[in-house]
């Protein structure tokens, strides 16, 4: 019997979908669930943009910024010969220390880092995603792998 009504009430579930706030919770005076922001409302955001690396960089498979100060929510994607190879995870905060992004970094060759304002949907687009200026000019570095 007790089978029979676990089997009955999940087939009721699979039916309708589980849903949090419906009648079900509310009878328990359960709250309806957050919706996330991909903005950190908390974060005190300044006008700082900047993008502050090591005088050298080493050849591994880590790209190491030391510090990443951004005006809004954002990225740090890296670049070589024009082609994005790494981007960071989005940054919601306005200082970031020692911050790393998995990129394959080759001996010699030369890489630039880029800020760029997320469009509000929290995942990197290339298309959407606009570059971060600081006075008029876009927040870019190059560097060479020794």
């Amino acid at each position: 019997m007790v089978l029979l009504a676990a089997i009955s009430t999940a087939l009721v579930i699979y039916k309708n979908g589980f849903r949090l706030g419906g009648a079900a919770s509310s009878s328990l005076n359960l709250p309806p669930l957050p919706i996330i922001p991909t903005k950190n409302k908390n974060a005190k955001f300044t006008g700082r943009a900047e993008i502050v690396l090591s005088a050298t960089i080493a050849a591994g498979n880590n790209l190491k910024l030391n510090k990443v100060f951004i005006p809004t929510n954002a990225f740090v994607i890296v670049k070589q010969g024009g082609e994005t190879v790494g981007v960071s995870p989005l940054l919601t905060e306005p200082e970031t220390d020692n911050l790393k992004i998995g990129v394959k970094l080759e001996k010699g060759e030369t890489y630039t880092v880029e800020l760029r304002g997320d469009n509000g949907n929290g995942v990197f687009d290339p298309s959407s995603d606009p570059s971060i200026t600081q006075n008029g000019k876009t927040v870019i570095k190059q560097f060479k792998v020794k």
